[in-house]
């Protein structure tokens, strides 16, 4: 979970960002259809009341590049026609550089990306782009103090 300001306090001065990590060692090309069925995890985060949720898949370095982007294509193109409300990143360890990435979704990057810069994007994308509806409903207000003390 991500705890930052909320500049645009929609709600609060917090915004809440559940984060649902998903690890793939070498992935069969017939188990790509199953890497859809993790997104269920990711929405159930908004029942929680958090402001924003990343589905984020991290595939081991020797997971092919073209099957990394053939599966990340799969579970974008269901986010995006079923118009799921969370934020999808995938990416892929180094070869070359320990604690680097290489960006498939998003937006598929050429250069590396250390975890910095990466979670920096996934904060600023939620802040602009994927939001759960704002609720001012009593309950949630009390259930969200909670979660900050987390």
């Amino acid at each position: 979970m991500l705890i930052v300001e909320d500049y645009r306090k929609l709600i609060d001065e917090w915004l809440l960002i559940a984060v649902e990590l998903k690890y793939f060692k070498k992935i069969k090309k017939k188990r790509w259809r199953e890497a859809y069925r993790e997104i269920g995890q990711a929405l159930r985060y908004y029942v929680y009341d958090f402001d924003s949720t990343i589905l984020w898949y991290i595939f081991e370095r020797e997971v092919d590049n073209n099957t990394v982007r053939a599966c990340s294509n799969v579970v974008g193109e269901v986010i995006k026609k079923l118009k799921i409300p969370i934020a999808y990143f995938s990416t892929k360890m180094s070869d070359e550089n320990e604690g680097k990435f290489l960006v498939f979704k998003p937006l598929e990057l050429s250069s590396l990306s250390d975890i910095e810069s990466v979670v920096r994007w996934m904060i600023k994308y939620c802040r602009d782009s994927v939001r759960n509806p704002p609720s001012h409903d009593k309950e949630i207000i009390e259930r969200r103090k909670a979660l900050k003390l987390f």
